[in-house]
């Protein structure tokens, strides 16, 4: 695999465009050896990955509402929290 300005050709992939990394701060060879070592993961490690990541995702998405609506009540911020969730389940059409 070369690198040429954060795109890795892969000779597997067939060359042409190549890889890039998924976030601008990471080096080529540092998204490979990530996606190494996922691959290499187990089914539960690969799982308890995930959902350490949604948890993630659903703690910033609360911080983000207290952050946005600081003298909301803990009963507001759940339903602000509550109808986003109904949004990214059911968008308007």
């Amino acid at each position: 695999m070369s690198t040429e300005q954060g795109v890795a050709t892969n000779p597997h992939r067939g060359g042409g465009e190549g890889m890039k990394t998924l976030s601008s701060d990471t080096t080529i060879e540092a998204e490979r050896v990530r996606i190494a070592l996922f691959r290499a993961a187990t089914a539960e490690r690969r799982f308890a990955l995930a959902e350490s990541l949604s948890r993630t995702v659903l703690s910033l998405s609360r911080t983000a509402i207290r952050q946005a609506h600081p003298d909301a009540t803990e009963e507001e911020a759940g339903l602000l929290y509550e109808d986003g969730q109904a949004a990214l389940r059911c968008p308007p059409s």
